[in-house]
C-alpha cells in the first residue's frame, strides 16, 4: 500500500525515491519499498543487481531463521518469494538466461504451486537457449499446460525449429483452439514487435486476447526477431495454404547420402514440393487484405474482431451491403447481426 501511494502521489523521481525513503521509516523491513527503491535510485543495471543480490542474500538469512519456510500458503515469506522473482526476472528482461533460470527453479521447487508464473519464464529459457528436454519435462509436469498459451507457445516456436512439423502441427492447432485471435497476430509480414514490447512492458493481459499471444510472443523475442522461419511457418499453417506439413524435415548429412545414390532425396516438409501453393498463397494474402480494409470502416467501430469476421463472411463489408440486403428491427440492428455485438 505505501509503494503504491509513492507511485500514485510522486510527481517526479526525486519525490519518488522520497516517499519510498518515507514508506521504509514506517516500515523499515517492507520489502517492496527497499527493491522499489533499488531500482528507481540504481545507476544502472549492474549496479541495479549487484544491489538487488546483496538484499536478497540477507533476506535468505532471515527466510531460513525466521519463517517456517511453508512457501506462499503463508503470507509472511510472500515478499520474500517475490524478491526473488523479481531479481530472476531482471535476468530473463537482461538475455541473462543461466542466472535467471537458476532464480526459477529455485523458486518453482520452493512454491511448488507457482502462484507467481515462474513456470512460464522457465519454459521460455528453455525454448530461448535450446534445451529441448528441460522445456518438454517441464509442459508435461504441470496439468493442464496444454490449455495455457504461455506454455503451448513456447513449445510450439522450439518444435518449429528443430524442424518437427507433425508435433508443431499438433501444438499449432491447439494453440488456434485456446486463443482466438491468430489472426491479428500473423495479419503483417512479420509479427507484430511494437505491439509485442507494449504489451510486454504493461505485462498485463486476459486470457483469449491478442495480448495473450503478444506476451508470449514477447518472452521469446531473441526468438522470434532472428528467425524468419517461425513466422513463415505459422503464416503458412495458419492461412492453410500449408496445410500439406506432414513430416519432420530430415537434414541431408554426408552420413547418410551414399555416394552411388542416382538421385538423393531427403523427407521435406509436402508443402515445399507443391506448386499450387504459390498460387494459393497470393488468393490467400489477398483475402487478408480484402477483409482488413473493410474491418476497419467506421461502421464496425466497437464491434468485437469476431463478430466482425462473422458480417464480413456474411457479405455485409459496406453501409450499402447493411442497407441493401438486411432487414431493421425494431431495435435498428439488422436481422442478421450476430448476437453480443
Amino acid at each position: 500500500m505505501l509503494v503504491r501511494e509513492a507511485v500514485n502521489n510522486s510527481q517526479n523521481e526525486k519525490e519518488f525515491i522520497a516517499r519510498l525513503q518515507e514508506a521504509l521509516d514506517i516500515w523499515p523491513d517492507n520489502l517492496e519499498a527497499k527493491i522499489t527503491l533499488i531500482h528507481a535510485s540504481a545507476d544502472n543495471m549492474i549496479s541495479r543487481i549487484v544491489q538487488s543480490e546483496q538484499l536478497l542474500a540477507e533476506e535468505t538469512v532471515k527466510w531460513k531463521n525466521e519463517t517456517d519456510q511453508a512457501s506462499w500458503i503463508a503470507i509472511e515469506e510472500r515478499s520474500f518469494l517475490s524478491l526473488k522473482h523479481t531479481i530472476a526476472m531482471d535476468y530473463f528482461d537482461n538475455n541473462m538466461y543461466t542466472l535467471a533460470e537458476a532464480h526459477f527453479k529455485e523458486g518453482l521447487e520452493i512454491n511448488e504451486h507457482d502462484n507467481l508464473g515462474t513456470r512460464y519464464y522457465l519454459a521460455a529459457i528453455y525454448a530461448n537457449t535450446s534445451q529441448w528436454d528441460q522445456l518438454n519435462e517441464l509442459y508435461h509436469r504441470f496439468e493442464y499446460s496444454e490449455n495455457e498459451v504461455l506454455f503451448v507457445f513456447p513449445l510450439l516456436v522450439s518444435a518449429i525449429l528443430r524442424g518437427e512439423n507433425i508435433l508443431a502441427t499438433e501444438l499449432f492447432e491447439n494453440l488456434i483452439n485456446i486463443n482466438d485471435h491468430m489472426d491479428e497476430l500473423l495479419e503483417e509480414e512479420t509479427f507484430p514487435i511494437e505491439d509485442i514490447i507494449e504489451v510486454s512492458n504493461m505485462g498485463e493481459y486476459r486470457m483469449n486476447s491478442y495480448e495473450e499471444l503478444c506476451l508470449a510472443c514477447g518472452y521469446l523475442l531473441p526468438l522470434i526477431t532472428s528467425s524468419n522461419y517461425i513466422f513463415d511457418w505459422m503464416e503458412m499453417k495458419y492461412f492453410n495454404y500449408g496445410h500439406n506439413i506432414s513430416a519432420n524435415i530430415q537434414p541431408s548429412l554426408v552420413e547418410n547420402i551414399s555416394a552411388s545414390d542416382d538421385q538423393a532425396q531427403i523427407i521435406v516438409p509436402d508443402f515445399l514440393q507443391n506448386d499450387k501453393n504459390i498460387n494459393k498463397t497470393a488468393k490467400t494474402l489477398e483475402r487478408v487484405h480484402d477483409f482488413h480494409s473493410h474491418a476497419i470502416q467506421d461502421i464496425f467501430e466497437g464491434v468485437k474482431f469476431d463478430k466482425v469476421r462473422i458480417l464480413i463472411n456474411r457479405g455485409l463489408k459496406t453501409k450499402e451491403d447493411f442497407a441493401k440486403k438486411t432487414e431493421k428491427t425494431s431495435t435498428g440492428y439488422p436481422s442478421n447481426w450476430p448476437d453480443d455485438c
